[in-house]
């Protein structure tokens, strides 16, 4: 019992360091290219995931059987970080995440073509609740269209597409080599992005980034770490648990207040998204049995 509760406190500490990471990203945009932020960030966070990953013999952290794919995943994973950059950058916190937090809700969408998964009538039911909320967090027609909600939407599409490859990916290539080639993809491809828009920062900017970066490494190891005492589908209902944090930091940091809406919008979102989770982990636990 006693692993079950450090597990969940990994996860809870683990959201809140990702939450962190993307209001210190939020601040950054002020005076920061989205590219340079997600280089220096990206290049900070790889500190405490090194820790990780020097336990990984080298050949076996290099090998590949699907190099192609890599490099897709690389490419949504910095799809992923420069969306989401975008949408805080015009965007309260709470908003972003509520958005950013229907990608379970488009993976249950398109995995049956790009998995073959089988939704069931409760997965239905579920997209049909967390379709609700989206309409009720954006409500079209009654308020000024903000451009960040397309980068919102773009970062929960490359999140569903980002854990369609590693489930395709999971077969041949170990986490390890999954991780160590996404983040170099990302640091190197946004390190050639920010050239043009390069501006150097001073010492306190510079600290900023490095919170920046060591929230997102240190965020991805206690999620590691509470992988091995709880489910993936408990770790993946407190991912829910951002939608807090952005309203708690945007209030401390911005003064903003999520309307009515935004929170009758969130929990429609966050039923859906758990309510899938539950579902696919069933499903897979029955497909595995058979």
């Amino acid at each position: 019992m006693q692993s079950v509760y450090s597990g969940i406190f990994c996860t809870i500490f683990g959201y809140f360091l990702f939450s962190l990471m993307d209001a210190i990203g939020k601040w950054l945009t002020q005076s920061y290219s989205i590219a340079e932020i997600t280089f220096f960030s990206s290049l900070f966070s790889l500190l405490p995931v090194s820790f990780m990953l020097i336990k990984i013999p080298p050949k076996k952290l290099l090998s590949t059987q699907r190099p192609t794919l890599h490099l897709l995943r690389g490419i949504i994973i910095l799809g992923l970080r420069l969306t989401a950059l975008f949408a805080f950058s015009l965007m309260p916190l709470a908003d972003g995440f509520a958005i950013i937090l229907t990608g379970p809700i488009i993976l249950c969408i398109i995995s049956p073509f790009l998995l073959g998964d089988k939704n069931t009538i409760h997965q239905h039911l579920a997209i049909g609740i967390g379709f609700i909320g989206v309409l009720v967090v954006l409500r079209p027609g009654f308020t000024t269209f903000n451009v960040g909600i397309v980068g919102a939407l773009g970062a929960a599409i490359c999140f569903a597409l980002n854990t369609v490859l590693m489930k395709k990916m999971s077969a041949t290539e170990n986490k390890g080599s999954m991780l160590f080639y996404g983040m170099s993809f990302t640091i190197l491809a946004s390190g050639l992005l920010m050239i043009p828009s390069f501006s150097m920062p001073g010492l306190l900017d510079l600290s900023l980034f490095a919170a920046c970066g060591l929230a997102a490494g240190f965020a991805q190891i206690f999620i590691f770490n509470a992988l091995k005492t709880v489910s993936a589908s408990m770790v993946g209902a407190f991912q829910y648990s951002c939608i807090v944090w952005g309203i708690v930091i945007g209030y401390l940091v911005w003064q903003t207040k999520p309307d009515i809406f935004i929170i009758l919008g969130s929990i429609f979102i966050v039923i859906s998204g758990i309510t899938i989770t539950k579902m696919a982990k069933k499903y897979q636990t029955q497909q595995l049995s058979k």
